[in-house]
């Protein structure tokens, strides 16, 4: 049945997934830094890592992050510290791009 072969696939990526996620965090937890994943030839190394196989970095080197800056402001409505925080109407609209990564 090619449904369950299917499915057997798409479980077996999963799993693979899961492991290199896994062995990724365990890596970069190690707490010796001369261990520790990256602590070689930096970023490379991490790049490199199974868990990253199907990201083109160059690709996501082109394209623009979004917008995070947010500016906060005191109220004067509030007797207490709260803060309310406004985002600039360049960040609100600088929504990423849909994009395929793989």
């Amino acid at each position: 049945d090619m449904s369950s072969t299917g499915r057997a696939e798409r479980l077996g990526a999963e799993a693979e997934q899961w492991n290199a996620a896994r062995d990724l965090i365990k890596r970069l937890l190690v707490k010796d830094p001369r261990r520790r994943l990256g602590s070689a030839r930096g970023a490379a190394d991490i790049k490199k890592h199974p868990f990253f196989k199907n990201i083109n970095w160059a690709l996501i080197r082109s394209v623009p992050p979004p917008g995070v800056q947010q500016k906060l402001r005191r109220t004067k409505s509030s007797p207490a510290d709260h803060c309310k925080i406004q985002k600039s109407a360049r960040a609100a609209e600088a929504q990423p791009p849909d994009f395929d990564y793989y």
